[in-house]
Parts: structure tokens; sequence; C-alpha cells
């Protein structure tokens, strides 16, 4: 008993409650290569900020990981997004991870500006699974502020698979980016979909 999702429109129209968004972050520009701008580690954000939290493992950082960034940055009005390295992917094999510093040197070559943040927080906080991301997160900023966490779809479509899934959704808005062939023109796995009711 799976649900079609198209878009943002369709989507809002039939549900409006829901902490999931889509939006289409169209074909990454060729060539672009290493953007230049003013990062921090850690994070440290201001009362009132809207914050997209963009995880991964950027083994290696590319070209499309900074569009959907930036994409995300532009489409959704947010005055920040934190590239969250993570240490270790729990779901992926060690042995095909590059060093935790490489990784936040490549995220920091491709992310853009000074409302971009590279942050090694999960390493920091000494946590590996995204729902103790968030709560800590969110014991930090309070429940109040809007917290968007930036996603693929095939990050959405193996969500069910991820370490207390379920509990994402009350803790952060999904935005989910689009790509052509992506899956999502399909029905969704049909614990999520049940879930997104």
């Amino acid at each position: 008993m799976g649900a079609r999702y198209k878009g943002a429109a369709e989507h809002n129209a039939r549900r409006p409650r829901r902490r999931l968004s889509f939006f289409h972050a169209g074909p990454a520009p060729k060539g672009a290569g290493p953007r230049s701008g003013a990062l921090r580690d850690g994070l440290i954000l201001a009362p009132g900020m809207k914050v997209g939290l963009f995880g991964g493992s950027f083994n290696p950082a590319h070209d499309g990981h900074a569009h959907v960034a930036e994409t995300a940055m532009r489409r959704l009005d947010l005055d920040r997004v934190v590239w969250l390295v993570s240490p270790q992917n729990p779901l992926k094999d060690a042995r095909h991870s590059a060093p935790l510093e490489d990784r936040m040197a490549s995220a920091r070559q491709h992310a853009r500006g000074p409302s971009m943040i590279v942050s090694d927080f999960e390493s920091r906080a000494g946590v590996a699974w995204t729902v103790d991301t968030l709560r800590d997160l969110r014991a930090q900023i309070g429940p109040q502020r809007p917290l968007a966490m930036l996603m693929g779809a095939d990050s959405l479509l193996g969500l069910p698979s991820w370490h207390q899934w379920e509990h994402l959704l009350d803790l952060a808005h999904i935005v989910v980016a689009e790509r052509p062939g992506s899956g999502l023109d399909g029905d969704l796995p049909a614990e999520l979909a049940q879930r997104l009711k």
C-alpha cells in the first residue's frame, strides 16, 4: 500500500502537516570544481536560524553534494547548511572509508560561503546513529527551532534500514533532493509509506 510522490506541490496538497519535503535539484554544474569560502568547524547556531543538516560520509565529497546543499539553502531560505561528516556510517564497510580528516577536507573543498559549515559534530559528540545526532542537537537548540535534514532520494528509500528511523520524523523536517531516475516515481517502501500517512 505505497504512496506515489511526484513533487512538493502534490505532497503538500495531500499531507500538509508531515515533516517531509521534496525539491528537484537538477543536474550538478559540470566542472564546478572546489568551492572557496569562509568555513567553520564545530556547530554554533544563533537563536532563530533556519538550519539544514546535510549528513554523510562524503567519501569523497563531490559537486553533486555541493549542488544539493546550495539548492536546499536557496529553495528553503536556510541561514546555514551544516555538512555533518560522519566518523563512520554504521551501514557501510569501514575498510572502504577514507580517514575522517580526509573526508572533512573533501567536504571543505566543496562547501561554499560563510553559510556553509563543515562539522565533525558526530565525532565530537561520540554518536554513530543519525537519531542520536538529532537528539543531541535538539537538546542543545530546543524543540521549537526549525531543523531540516537534507538527504538524497536513495537515502529516503533506504530509511527503514536506519537505526530508530521512525523517530527522525519527530526530530527534524526531512527534505529530499530528487534526481531523475531516483526511484521516487514508484512506490515507497511499505513501512515508510505507512509512517508518512
